[in-house]
């Protein structure tokens, strides 16, 4: 049985491990039988369609003032009313960006579960790291100390006054666990799934 993903522009594009095999058969039986509307099934071939496949923006979650002496205040953002209304944190997508600030990125990999807003027939993407227990949690508990941290071991990088934007973004937009497809741990033959489809895109 083969599983292919069918990317938007891109057309279907057929899962395989490093020898060239089909995923798992038991992870393939999951995603049959997940009765998922974003699978079809023709033949011998399981085809995640490719309405599965929304992205998740990459977002400038904090903008902060460096003061001088390692010294850093977040500010509000000069953008405040083009939020992204669901998010757990203070985002505004990135391409929404149009000052001079200069930017500080989190490269992260591809949207978890917690990235979007999504029951058995739609899925609304947020933005990157919602998790307020995990990535996300880290990044706004942390986000101080890196900034001193940057400023100790690079202090010719930063400027008295300067404004500094906080991208968060994943190279690939689009949930590569396939979770939201078969709502399963994401353990074993799950983690090689992820890491097919990811390698893939």
């Amino acid at each position: 049985m083969n599983l292919y993903l069918n990317i938007p522009l891109h057309g279907s594009i057929r899962i395989v491990n490093s020898k060239n095999q089909s995923p798992n058969p038991r992870v393939l039986t999951d995603i049959i039988n997940s009765n998922s509307p974003f699978v079809n099934q023709a033949n011998n071939n399981i085809v995640i369609d490719s309405s599965f496949w929304k992205p998740v923006p990459n977002v400038i979650r904090y903008t902060f003032e460096y003061l001088g002496n390692n010294q850093f205040q977040r500010t509000q953002n000069s953008l405040n009313n083009n939020l992204i209304v669901n998010s757990n944190y203070p985002d505004m997508i990135f391409k929404q960006k149009n000052n001079n600030n200069k930017l500080i990125g989190f490269i992260l990999e591809s949207p978890h579960e917690d990235e979007y807003q999504h029951n058995f027939s739609s899925m609304i993407p947020i933005a990157p790291a919602q998790n307020l227990a995990a990535t996300g949690g880290v990044i706004h508990n942390e986000i101080n100390h890196v900034l001193i941290s940057l400023s100790t071991l690079y202090p010719t990088h930063f400027s008295n006054g300067e404004m500094i934007d906080i991208v968060i973004l994943n190279p690939i937009p689009y949930q590569t666990s396939l979770f939201h497809v078969h709502q399963k741990a994401l353990k074993g033959p799950y983690i090689t799934l992820r890491n097919n489809v990811w390698k893939c895109f």
